[in-house]
């Protein structure tokens, strides 16, 4: 009973610690083709989410999500009406997370998702969840040449630990989706979900060289 009390109050600091945040945020940190905040508003963010990690061991995961086949100023079409398919994925997103959780808009066609109080297997059911809303809309994309495909997402999911820099952990996590497409020499209008293995700087040096 004691630790389901804790697990309820928890959550609702949580809850309004979010409330509190969205409540401060000004137009400049919201993008206003998405309404997610925009990436730069992040770093603070995640600062706080290290200290909980530090004092409270509460981990949480970021998600990188990233539109294989489409990039602003390409069409888009859902049951043959155009869209705005970066609006309409941003929508799929808050609709799947969870409200203590936050979402952002991050270069032309990335989003960057962070989960409280979640491990890697619980940001795993988030990619799936996404993917599966994203699938059942048939989401058409009509690339430059003029052919159609449906839209693809691929994932990036990691636990972060205290020491890693939020971007330097973006830039590897972009990088574990640009190295398994180009090792594999898979099709990335496939797309593909990976998990995010943390490496010391040695590490990451040795695989890279």
């Amino acid at each position: 009973v004691i630790d389901s009390f804790f697990r309820t109050f928890k959550h609702f600091l949580l809850e309004f610690r979010r409330l509190e945040s969205d409540l401060l945020k000004t137009s400049s940190e919201i993008d206003p083709e998405t309404s997610l905040s925009h990436i730069e508003s992040r770093y603070k963010d995640y600062e706080k989410d290290k200290e909980r990690l530090r004092r409270f061991s509460e981990p949480f995961c970021l998600i990188l999500c990233r539109l294989e086949n489409y990039e602003p100023g390409m069409k888009a079409t859902l049951k043959g009406k155009q869209i705005n398919a970066l609006k309409l994925v941003a929508f799929l997103i808050r609709s799947t997370i969870r409200t203590i959780d936050d979402a952002y808009r991050q270069g032309q066609n990335e989003f960057v998702i962070s989960c409280k109080n979640t491990q890697k297997p619980d940001g795993l059911i988030v990619t799936r969840r996404i993917q599966r809303l994203v699938e059942a809309k048939e989401i058409v994309v009509h690339d430059r040449n003029g052919d159609v495909q449906p839209m693809v997402l691929s994932f990036c999911v990691a636990e972060p630990v205290p020491g890693d820099p939020l971007d330097d952990l973006l830039r590897h996590m972009r990088g574990d989706l640009n190295k398994y497409i180009h090792d594999t020499e898979d099709d990335p209008e496939k797309g593909t979900t990976l998990e995010h293995q943390e490496l010391s700087p040695l590490q990451r040096y040795i695989e890279q060289s």
